[in-house]
């Protein structure tokens, strides 16, 4: 495995607080960030993109760590497919044995343990096809009718020449320090990402301050909004829940939870992918059984619950509105090349 994915794996658990700015740790990590660096452009600079015979879109991020990708792919595919596009997505299988199968693997009913749980949620939406070898794995997916490609987290994989390139930034974090990892958030350098995305979809909330930083950065792109909603509200609203989630910024999942005026009885918190144990999925589910009251999670961790405690367990469901002068966009995808 190259050390950029030994860093990008190990810091997506969690985002240390010395990536928001620059200070003494992250100056004494900057040697580490040197040699990241070298190793990001000199795989950028060696590729060689092979173009597929249909459209690829691209939906990815600058930084290690949550920003709304899976969702708002998922977003993109539904619309496509309302368009009647075959659809599928292509994704690495983050954190299951898939994401080192150099073999493309087709996702169905698999334990997250084996596709990662972020496959699981897309191939509720459309065919999904996972694996090491990105290239490999989206010409699997041509080959089994997909019309349109989706590369879920692919802007720093340069194997497969894109069509349309997002990058989705969530306000609230933004690019952090805007430095390299280890010493900051940044899976590669900041004027590298823009120039290879096509335009910047938000998520989040940010300050007025904050959106004028963003603008002032964009390097031209056409910056768009997308909106969070919560599509079972009125079945969670004003609830009491035990509270569990194991995602990059829980707090995001919190203030949402607190926006519905739900009561967290207890909230337990796992790293981004946690892959739980018996013993931690007993402890919460005795607590629940005991009390009489709900385990609500996130659907990144919902399909990580045994099925004999589904029964004790909600999902706060969510979906992003893209603005319609984005799907305007995807409106102007070619059919075939």
């Amino acid at each position: 495995m190259f050390i950029s994915q030994i860093l990008m794996s190990f810091f997506r658990l969690s985002k240390p607080r010395f990536w928001r700015t620059i200070n003494v740790v992250s100056i004494l990590l900057l040697p580490l960030s040197l040699i990241y660096l070298a190793i990001v452009c000199l795989r950028y600079f060696l590729a060689k993109p092979v173009k597929l015979s249909v459209p690829v879109i691209c939906v990815g991020n600058a930084v290690v760590g949550g920003s709304g990708k899976t969702p708002i792919a998922i977003a993109i595919a539904r619309y496509l497919q309302a368009q009647g596009r075959n659809v599928a997505f292509a994704s690495r299988g983050y954190m299951g044995h898939s994401s080192t199968s150099k073999n493309s693997i087709a996702v169905t009913s698999q334990d997250y343990k084996v596709v990662g749980d972020e496959a699981l949620l897309l191939a509720r939406v459309a065919n999904t096809f996972v694996g090491a070898n990105k290239q490999a794995v989206a010409s699997d997916a041509t080959k089994n009718g997909a019309q349109v490609v989706i590369l879920d987290d692919g802007l720093q994989n340069h194997s497969i020449a894109k069509t349309f390139s997002i990058l989705v930034v969530n306000l609230s974090y933004q690019f952090g320090n805007h430095m390299v990892l280890p010493s900051g958030p940044l899976r590669e350098p900041l004027a590298l990402s823009l120039a290879k995305a096509d335009c910047i979809l938000t998520t989040g909330e940010a300050s007025e301050e904050e959106h004028v930083r963003l603008a002032n950065l964009r390097y031209g792109l056409p910056v768009f909004k997308a909106n969070l909603v919560v599509t079972n509200a009125k079945e969670i609203s004003n609830g009491t829940f035990l509270v569990l989630a194991g995602i990059a910024e829980p707090e995001r999942f919190l203030n949402t939870l607190k926006g519905l005026n739900i009561t967290m009885k207890d909230v337990f918190i796992f790293g981004d992918h946690h892959i739980y144990t018996d013993a931690e999925f007993n402890a919460i589910f005795e607590i629940s059984q005991k009390t009489g009251i709900k385990v609500l999670t996130t659907s990144k961790d919902y399909v990580k619950i045994p099925k004999h405690y589904l029964q004790h367990t909600t999902c706060l469901e969510i979906a992003y509105e893209l603005p319609q002068e984005f799907l305007a966009l995807l409106d102007l995808l070619p059919s075939s090349f």
